[in-house]
């Protein structure tokens, strides 16, 4: 083993060769301190993530029904736009809520693998814990491609719309 503190082949290698399957993993008494101490916080945000979650599917279903019987009700000229427009928006919410289930998913793996690894602490442990955490931050770093990337193309069309709205008034 080298005395270089940045040789990350060394951190992790436990002697053994290919045929070792099991073998303790090279984690030291304050790493491991440091992933127990992170796995409660992330089972807690896990939690969380799946309780806004139902939540956000419960508000999408209560505008669905909401709109939908105010849209029929208030709106005697046209009930079915008012119902439409309703249960679009409530769709839209219950695919968020789908959406957020994801990260929940991946934080509550990542937390069970922590505990694992507290109780084996094997290379292949060490590995499905940080395999764990390289899925959820891959999936939020994604989602936020996404997310940025159609906050641009709402911008545009919002823009779009307004200088179409506004030469469309000024031909009248």
């Amino acid at each position: 083993m080298s005395d270089h503190p940045l040789e990350p082949a060394s951190a992790f290698q436990s002697g053994g060769g290919p045929a070792e399957t099991a073998s303790k993993a090279a984690l030291t008494q304050l790493g491991q301190q440091y992933l127990n101490q992170t796995q409660p916080w992330v089972r807690f945000i896990s939690i969380l993530v799946f309780v806004g979650a139902a939540f956000m599917a419960l508000a999408g279903l209560a505008m669905m029904m909401i709109t939908m019987a105010g849209g029929l009700a208030l709106n005697r000229a046209n009930p079915v736009f008012g119902a439409i427009g309703g249960a679009l928006v409530g769709i839209f919410y219950l695919a968020l809520a789908c959406l957020y289930v994801a990260p929940g998913v991946y934080l509550h793996r990542y937390a069970g693998a922590i505990k694992h690894l507290k109780s084996t602490c094997t290379d292949s442990g060490l590995e499905d814990v940080l395999k764990h955490q390289r899925s959820f931050w891959r999936f939020v770093g994604i989602l936020s491609i996404v997310g940025l990337a159609v906050g641009v193309i709402v911008i545009v069309l919002a823009v779009v719309a307004g200088l179409m709205g506004a030469m469309m008034t000024g031909r009248r």
